[in-house]
Parts: structure tokens; sequence; C-alpha cells
């Protein structure tokens, strides 16, 4: 990548490091010579990236979604200082028709929010200082409701929207927001879904679209792009038409006789 200069020498702190694209993010801008701060729920998986990323990466294990981790965090990243801060953190879960857990929404708000909400409160005054970059981890379903993912698709537009709008505040200040939007990449998390992934890519091409995006400070960083540019064209019709062409997309596929 012509521009991986960017990331020589800057502290990158990524969260949900241990798998996906978060380690693949970790593992290539390592290698552009950024100096990794690792943070992921999984201990081995975790210790495994940073040994991939090289000597220079620190890793601290915890839940984003606990308080007290959420503390002690604070004060470490406060020590090591963060130039470019990617909060990638996430889960999902999937709904069956006509069905809707509370549970499981408020377990996805908590983490693909609330989580990000908590690191932003802990890397922004770092970033002040440092004119750094804010990175959040959207996806192309936060551009509209689909079906079976109200939950996810929810807390993934919440994103979106907080980006846009602390990009506004915030660049005028010297700290650039890029909020990610990534349709389908093959991860441990999409290899869970039972249903089909049109244009999916690997999580090494993803990486390579995100460092891309980060280094040229975009506002929004969206692909495939086949996928993401159909669907905010989707988005941007009437309700109705929307919906007739959201329901014929994702209709269930007939088994063969």
């Amino acid at each position: 990548m012509k521009n991986g200069d960017y990331f020589k020498g800057r502290r990158v702190l990524v969260t949900g490091a241990s798998s996906g694209i978060g380690a693949a993010v970790a593992r290539l801008l390592a290698r552009y010579g950024a100096v990794p701060i690792l943070v992921g729920r999984d201990l081995d998986r975790l210790t495994m990236v940073a040994e991939a990323c090289g000597p220079q990466t620190h890793f601290i294990a915890g839940d984003l979604t606990d308080p007290i981790f959420i503390q002690g965090l604070g004060e470490r990243l406060n020590d090591f200082g963060v130039d470019i801060a990617i909060l990638n953190a996430g889960i999902a879960a999937y709904d069956s028709d006509g069905d809707f857990s509370p549970h499981t929404c408020h377990r996805i708000f908590q983490t693909n929010v609330g989580a990000v909400v908590d690191c932003i409160g802990l890397v922004l005054p770092i970033l002040k200082r440092t004119h750094g970059q804010l990175v959040l981890m959207s996806s192309i379903a936060g551009y509209g409701g689909l079906p079976h993912a109200a939950s996810y698709c929810a807390s993934k537009a919440a994103v979106r929207a907080l980006g846009q709008s602390l990009d506004l505040d915030l660049r005028p200040l010297g700290v650039p927001v890029t909020v990610i939007c990534p349709g389908f990449v093959k991860t441990p998390l999409t290899d869970l879904n039972q249903f089909s992934m049109p244009f999916i890519i690997s999580d090494d091409n993803a990486a390579t679209e995100i460092a891309v995006g980060i280094a040229e400070r975009r506002h929004e960083v969206h692909f495939p792009r086949r996928l993401s540019l159909l669907l905010k064209l989707v988005t941007s019709l009437p309700a109705g038409f929307q919906y007739q062409l959201l329901r014929w997309a994702t209709r269930p596929k007939r088994q063969g006789c």
C-alpha cells in the first residue's frame, strides 16, 4: 500500500483484536511499522495475534463491557499514548421470523454501542493531545433495517450516526473521525451465519480497505463497493420500494425438487 508510511511509529489501539477484522488489521498495520495496542476478550487468541504482530506489540485481555476493566484500561492507555484508536469490538445475533428478544438487543447494544461509547471516553482526551484519529466500526447493516437483524442493524446505525456527528465536531479540532462500514467479511463471526452473504471478502482484503481509508483520513470507508453502493441506493428510495426490494433480495432460497 503506497500510503503505508502513514502508520509507521504510530501507536494504534485496536479493540476486538482477538480474531477476524481486528486481528487482520492489527497484523497489517504492524507490517507497516505501527505500534499495536491490542484489546480482546480471548487471552489465548490475543496472545497469538500479538506474537504475529511482533515484539513492539502491547496487548490487554479483558471485557469492554466490564466497568472495572474499562477503568484499568484507561490508565494503561494514558501510559502508552494513542495516535489512532480503532474501536472494532462487536457482536451479532439474529432473530427468527416474527421474534424479537429484548435481552439479545440489550446485549448487542451493550457491546456494539455502550462499549464503543466508553472507549471513546477513554481515548478522546489522548487523541486531542496527540492530534490523533478516531476510527469506529459500523457496518453496511447500519444503512437501514434488514430482516432478522433489528438489534444488529440498529446498533450499527447508532455507531455510524455517532461517528458522523463526532467527525463534524472533532475534525476541525485536528481529530478526524473515520467510520468503517464493511459488508460481509469471512470471519469466525460470519462463519456462524446461515444465510447467503453476497460479495463476501477475506479479512485480509478488508484490512487493506480499512488501512487505505484510515491513511486517507476519509469520513467513511465502505466495501465491497458492489454491495455497499447498491445498499446505499436502495436505502435512498421511498420506504415502500425499499421494503419490496429488501424482502425480495433476502427471501429464503427455495429447496430443489
